[in-house]
């Protein structure tokens, strides 16, 4: 992890807001934030410009302001899996497959001791993988559309 610190304008804000390696945001008086926890999950923060303002995921900033994307991959991953550490170290391009999988691996998502119920049917599944099974859903999209409440989703947690 390098110990030196850059700074770069953050696109659209320039002159204004300015975005660090290490996961910093520098208002346009000065001061340093590191943003608020959402859902305590990922930071956000608020930038103004011309009386509107606007909230972004922290990663992101960093990551755009970084990192290059030449396959122009949509999702921000934290390699270490902690959202806290929004260092530019740790953050890498990534489809959302591919940041699914990554959670998987990682033991990010859970399946086990949740229960779902088919909405249309009333079929009660003990747990995500048996529903995916048998309605040949690969569990990681099911977890995915229940977790943001999709509306193509079949499924609902009980």
């Amino acid at each position: 992890m390098t110990k030196i610190e850059i700074w770069k304008d953050i696109n659209g804000y320039q002159g204004l807001y300015k975005v660090s390696t290490f996961g910093n945001v520098k208002t346009p008086r000065g001061k340093i934030t590191k943003g608020w926890f959402v859902n305590g999950k990922y930071k956000k923060v608020r930038l103004y410009k011309n009386g509107t303002r606007k909230d972004f995921y922290l990663h992101r900033l960093v990551a755009i302001a970084f990192l290059d994307n030449p396959q122009n991959k949509s999702d921000v991953n934290h390699k270490d899996s902690n959202p806290e550490n929004n260092h530019l170290s740790n953050l890498e391009w990534c489809t959302h497959q591919e940041n699914i999988q990554h959670a998987s691996r990682n033991n990010r998502l859970k399946r086990q001791g949740k229960k779902v119920k088919n909405i249309k049917t009333g079929e009660v599944f003990q747990t995500i993988d048996e529903a995916a099974k048998k309605y040949n859903i690969i569990p990681n999209t099911l977890i995915y559309q229940l977790k943001r409440k999709s509306k193509i989703c079949q499924f609902e947690f009980i």
